[in-house]
């Protein structure tokens, strides 16, 4: 398994999702707000912004499995193979603070699993240009940077 590689499809990855969130926060005739079966407000944003992860992710990795909040399923079948890779996105947690800029109160959310665990986890904030990255036993970095949380 090559971490370094599939940490940088991560950032890459939220590189083309934040690029989408930036270009619809900043227009402000920027969308049409639908109701997602319930489970909250989605917007063309949503959908465009994780296609722009999914492209990113296939283009490197075409086996992986991918499971989107706005799309579902992307090479669902994989999923079933023992050694499979499975991509999770949030392409904008927070929907309703995205529409409502409020303070900036949503994040982009990828996690990749491996094994049934969790081997990598990035939380991106596009506004404030923040970005979180996990890698297992590499530890966690902010903005590329390695950073380390201690008990007080």
């Amino acid at each position: 398994m090559e971490l370094n590689r599939l940490t940088q499809n991560v950032n890459k990855a939220a590189d083309a999702d934040a690029e989408v969130v930036r270009k619809y926060y900043s227009n402000a005739a920027r969308f049409q707000l639908r109701e997602k079966d319930g489970d909250g407000p989605a917007t063309c944003a949503d959908v465009e912004a994780e296609q722009a992860i999914v492209s990113v992710i296939l283009e490197e990795f075409p086996s992986h499995s991918i499971y989107g909040e706005e799309t579902g399923w992307h090479n669902r079948d994989y999923a079933l193979l023992p050694d499979q890779f499975i991509w999770v996105l949030d392409p904008i947690d927070g929907t309703s603070s995205f529409v409502g800029k409020d303070n900036c109160a949503f994040g982009i959310l990828i996690g990749l699993v491996y094994h049934g665990k969790p081997i990598i986890g990035c939380i991106d904030q596009p506004i404030l240009k923040l970005r979180w990255v996990g890698v297992k036993g590499k530890g966690t970095t902010i903005n590329g940077e390695s950073f380390y949380s201690g008990l007080l």
